[in-house]
């Protein structure tokens, strides 16, 4: 069973409403890769806020999948990830 799906069945048997609409949102979806990239890339929460030039607070609220946040942030910071993914792996190669 996956991360998802064992905090989704959790979340249904404790008749918690608002975590089975977070689990099931596109943010938490999100939230895991933008964690797993940064774990990846071997960062911490403070590196990863640093290199994104975000607010930590705010990566934090990301990661915690706040539903107060547009899907559209998401993918950028995503995005902004995966470009230094690129960048890291350009740089190894030289």
């Amino acid at each position: 069973m996956d991360f998802k799906n064992f905090v989704l069945k959790a979340a249904l048997a404790s008749d918690d409403k608002s975590l089975v609409e977070k689990v099931r949102s596109q943010q938490f979806e999100m939230a895991g890769k933008i964690m797993g990239l940064s774990v990846q890339l071997g960062l911490s929460q403070i590196e990863t806020a640093e290199r994104l030039s975000i607010p930590f607070d705010y990566l934090v609220s990301l990661e915690d999948a706040d539903l107060n946040i547009g899907i559209d942030e998401y993918n950028d910071v995503y995005s902004k990830l995966l470009e230094i993914q690129n960048t890291a792996s350009t740089d190894q190669s030289m």
